[in-house]
């Protein structure tokens, strides 16, 4: 079960993601987020900006800029115009803008990329209509008339991945209520890409791997999660005319867990309702 990869937001060229980075320290700065000199996301838009035809385009410093434009724009259109807003949320937005601009060189800093997966996650949620709160254990979200928590994890390894998802399960249990457990595959997508799967089968792929597979029966021993969604942001290059063009989606794949009839139909109806509300949200 599942909504895999979004509405396609088509091919993005360079000077797109300069007016998108623009736009989103604008509209910062109009929340009165503190953005810190020489932001991560300032750096982004000239690492974007700089990017021309054949230049470094496999690079993962361009692609963490890529992503990090692309997600901080959804943050930035996600967060309500008039206070009041949470101090945390205003703190967790300044500390996503700093950080160096690959994880490399994070040098265990990872903070402010690990905030920014969690609002992100939180500007999709907005967008498919699902109320939001940016609470314990990450966030909350309203699921089938109550309020669940959501952990947030954001694995940098694949060997990671199944001890990350049973450390989010324990979050989830110490609150002593119902729960989700959310990861982002970024890396994987990035696998599957390089090894020349076609769009379209990228979804499935991931959703294969032994690691997301031993996840899942990993907390089907956990009643308490109700679920595991897997998130990120594919990137793929393609040449048109000679020319390098690259094109991005949004992917979201939610498997519910432990679900009576009851609850299954329901889940259903839920995630139908949020993917109609993304479609007409998600236009760039």
């Amino acid at each position: 079960m599942g909504w895999e990869l979004g509405p396609d937001l088509g091919v993005i060229g360079a000077s797109q993601l300069v007016d998108m980075a623009t736009w989103t320290l604008n509209r910062f700065r109009e929340l009165r987020i503190p953005v810190p000199q020489d932001s991560r996301l300032e750096r982004a838009r000239s690492i974007v900006g700089a990017a021309s035809s054949g230049h470094a385009l496999n690079s993962p410093q361009l692609a963490e800029a890529i992503r990090t434009v692309l997600e901080m724009r959804w943050i930035a259109r996600a967060l309500r115009d008039a206070p009041p807003r949470p101090q945390r949320l205003t703190n967790a937005v300044a500390t996503m803008l700093s950080g160096p601009d690959i994880e490399e060189a994070a040098n265990g800093r990872t903070k402010p990329r690990s905030l920014q997966f969690e609002l992100y996650i939180a500007a999709l949620l907005t967008a498919g209509r699902v109320p939001v709160k940016y609470e314990e254990p990450d966030l909350l979200i309203h699921y089938l008339g109550e309020w669940v928590g959501i952990a947030v994890k954001r694995p940098r390894s694949r060997r990671r991945i199944a001890k990350l998802i049973d450390k989010a399960a324990d979050q989830i249990e110490r609150r002593a209520s119902r729960g989700m457990v959310a990861i982002n595959v970024d890396g994987l997508l990035d696998e599957a890409a390089a090894d020349g799967a076609a769009w379209e089968k990228t979804a499935g792929i991931v959703d294969q791997l032994p690691e997301i597979r031993d996840g899942i029966r990993t907390l089907l021993k956990r009643p308490r999660v109700r679920g595991l969604l897997a998130l990120g942001t594919p990137l793929r290059w393609r040449t048109a005319d000679g020319r390098p063009q690259l094109e991005s989606s949004t992917f979201m794949k939610w498997n519910f867990l432990g679900l009576s009839d009851s609850e299954e139909k329901a889940s259903g109806a839920f995630e139908q309702a949020f993917r109609i509300a993304f479609a007409q949200n998600a236009s760039y």
